[in-house]
C-alpha cells in the first residue's frame, strides 16, 4: 500500500510542477511526463520500457533462423534483445521475460540458429538477476575469448570460407556446394575433444572438433553461400549428439 501511494504521490508531484511551468514548456515535455508516469506506474526501467515498443524482426537475411520462428511472440522479442546484445558483446542487458524455461528456449534458439557467435558460453544453464513481482531480468551471457582473440578466429572464418568459395564451380548446384562444404569440413577438422570442440572456432582456428563444432561450421558456411541449413540436436544411447539439416 505504501509502495502503490507513493508512486501515485510523484506521478502528482511531477504532474503539477509541469503545469506550473509557462505553456511552451508544458508543450514540449508533454511526452516526457507520460513516459516518467508510466515507467513509475508500472516499475519497470526505462529500458525495459523501449525494448517492449520495439518492433521485432520477423527475419534477418542471410540467416535460417528456423528456431526463431518457433517461438512464441513474446519469446520471439527475447530472442532479439538476446542475439544483440551478445553480438555487442555487453557484460549484461536487460530482457522482456524472467521465467527460466522461456529465456532458456530463447538463449538456445540463438545459439543453433546462430554459429557465428561463438564467443558465447554454450551452457545448459543461463546466470540472470530477477525483480520479486517483475516479468524483466537482467540477463549476463559470459564471453569465452578476448576481443583480439576473437578477431582472429573471424579472419580464419573468413578465410576459410574464401578457400571453399573458391573450390565451387560457376555452375555448381546446391548438391555439389554442400558436398564441397562437408568435404572441406572434414579435410580440414581432427576429431577431437578440447576447448573450443563444441564452436566452430574449433574447426575453423584450432582445426580440432567434435560433432557440435562441425555441425556449426558446415551450417556457417552454407548459410554463407545461400543454402538454406539448419542446426539439429538430439540424443541416442545417454550420448548427446547434433548435425545439420539443409532444407
Amino acid at each position: 500500500m505504501k509502495k502503490g501511494f507513493f508512486c501515485r504521490l510523484v506521478v502528482i508531484l511531477t504532474v503539477l510542477s509541469v503545469m506550473l511551468q509557462p505553456f511552451y514548456v508544458r508543450a514540449g515535455t508533454l511526452d516526457q511526463i507520460r513516459s516518467i508516469a508510466k515507467s513509475v506506474l508500472s516499475g519497470e526501467p526505462e529500458e525495459v520500457e523501449e525494448l517492449r515498443q520495439m518492433e521485432v524482426a520477423q527475419s534477418e537475411e542471410g540467416h535460417q533462423e528456423y528456431y526463431f520462428k518457433q517461438l512464441n511472440e513474446e519469446e520471439q522479442r527475447v530472442y532479439r534483445e538476446l542475439l544483440k546484445g551478445i553480438r555487442a558483446r555487453e557484460k549484461d542487458f536487460y530482457l522482456t521475460l524472467s521465467q527460466d524455461d522461456s529465456i532458456d528456449r530463447c538463449y538456445h534458439a540463438v545459439l543453433k540458429d546462430h554459429p557465428e557467435i561463438f564467443w558465447v558460453h554454450n551452457h545448459e544453464k543461463i546466470y540472470k538477476t530477477t525483480y520479486s513481482d517483475s516479468d524483466y531480468c537482467v540477463f549476463t551471457p559470459g564471453y569465452t575469448y578476448t576481443d583480439s582473440e576473437i578477431d582472429e578466429i573471424q579472419t580464419a572464418m573468413e578465410q576459410s570460407f574464401q578457400e571453399v568459395r573458391a573450390l565451387i564451380p560457376e555452375d555448381a548446384g546446391d548438391y555439389e556446394k554442400v558436398r564441397i562444404v562437408y568435404t572441406y569440413v572434414i579435410d580440414h577438422t581432427q576429431y577431437q575433444t578440447g576447448e573450443d570442440d563444441q564452436s566452430i572456432a574449433g574447426v575453423f582456428w584450432k582445426k580440432s572438433a567434435v560433432c557440435a563444432g562441425y555441425a556449426g561450421a558446415v551450417q556457417y558456411l552454407l548459410e554463407r553461400l545461400d543454402i538454406p541449413c539448419i542446426y539439429v540436436d538430439g540424443a541416442q544411447k545417454e550420448v548427446q549428439r547434433v548435425m545439420h539439416g539443409i532444407l
